[in-house]
């Protein structure tokens, strides 16, 4: 791992699967010189309120999609983006479903039920390895992954949400 995020979300989901053996409602991330300033009372209140809903910021991908690799083509099917293989078929207007890009900070509160279905119900793998392959344009995939994941409505996560303006999401068009 570096400072530029290479392998960072590896050791993420190595850590989330570890965790899964444990009893927990959000898993929090922070990076570098972070430090909580609420108190474990205040947190619980916190995420009472959340119900399940997942942290996770959404930014505008667009100035940062110099970070993809635009010559993939980022379908659920190219992906392998579901264990269910069937769900990688799946179509909009009979049209593949191309995965969305949205951009977020590290710092996150994640659910256990979202970390359950990244780890139980998606494979991760190829999209990991994608978002890991432009390392010369100092590509940040921890920035990309738990945001698209949580905001591509077609992914339907689990504390997700919909962010359906193009000031947040990207979806490449063509191939």
């Amino acid at each position: 791992m570096n400072s530029h995020g290479a392998y960072h979300n590896y050791a993420y989901l190595d850590c989330f699967k570890e965790l899964l053996k444990f009893k927990w409602k959000y898993i929090i991330l922070m990076q570098n010189h972070d430090i909580l300033l609420r108190t474990n009372y205040e947190l619980v209140k916190i995420f009472t309120w959340f119900n399940g809903t997942n942290d996770i910021s959404a930014d505008n991908m667009q100035p940062y999609m110099y970070r993809i690799d635009t010559n993939y083509k980022w379908t659920f099917d190219n992906l392998k983006l579901f264990k269910d293989s069937k769900r990688n078929f799946n179509t909009s207007n009979g049209a593949p479903i191309k995965l969305k890009f949205a951009k977020s900070l590290v710092e996150s509160s994640v659910s256990r039920e979202m970390i359950d279905y990244m780890i139980n119900t998606l494979n991760l793998t190829t999209f990991m390895e994608r978002l890991q392959v432009n390392r010369t344009n100092c590509c940040v995939p921890e920035e990309t992954m738990l945001a698209t994941l949580n905001a591509a409505d077609e992914i339907n996560a689990p504390g997700g949400f919909c962010v359906t303006t193009n000031l947040f999401m990207f979806q490449l068009h063509g191939s």
